[in-house]
């Protein structure tokens, strides 16, 4: 049995706070060619991929820093369980993962103010929440002439911005 556990701290000076990132893994030898393992952290980013959702001109996403509070500082919580097995010359891992998204932030020309207001850019951000969810598939030859990995992932990613409504909808990238 093995366990780590960690910290990382950071200082964003945009919003002039620290931010601790606590984490931890663990595994878990069962035989010499089984292992279990399983992870979980807290996360935080400071760069934010904007999705803009324009019907005319299709989607044209791009990235800004956060300033902590029209475009609140992204985190996520995120736990991971699997199992490997692996000899000398294969190795296939398969993790299950399950990720909460908060501070996510849209871009949208969609909802207009009234005829002759006038409207600030700030306007059109939009911030929500989500989840990730999903399984990672992945088997590796070691050994002969050619050798490689083989990955397959299947997941699912939904999002959910209130003024779009309660319903949580399919993210971009799912």
């Amino acid at each position: 049995l093995s366990i780590t556990p960690g910290i990382r701290a950071s200082y964003f000076s945009p919003t002039g706070k620290m931010y601790y990132e606590p984490r931890a893994n663990m595994s878990f030898k069962i035989t010499d060619k089984i292992k279990f393992k399983a992870a979980t952290g807290l996360y935080y980013q400071f760069a934010k991929r904007v999705i803009r959702e324009d019907i005319l001109s299709g989607s044209r996403d791009f990235w800004v820093l956060t300033d902590g509070e029209r475009l609140p500082v992204a985190s996520s919580k995120q736990y991971v369980a699997g199992l490997s097995w692996e000899n000398k010359k294969w190795l296939f891992d398969a993790e299950a993962y399950y990720k909460t998204l908060d501070g996510l932030t849209e871009y949208s020309l969609w909802l207009t103010p009234a005829p002759g207001r006038e409207v600030t850019y700030e306007e059109n951000f939009y911030n929500g929440s989500g989840i990730a969810r999903g399984i990672d598939l992945l088997l590796q030859k070691k050994y002969g002439k050619f050798n490689g990995w083989l990955g397959y992932t299947i997941g699912d990613t939904r999002q959910n911005f209130p003024v779009y409504g309660t319903t949580d909808f399919y993210a971009s990238n799912d």
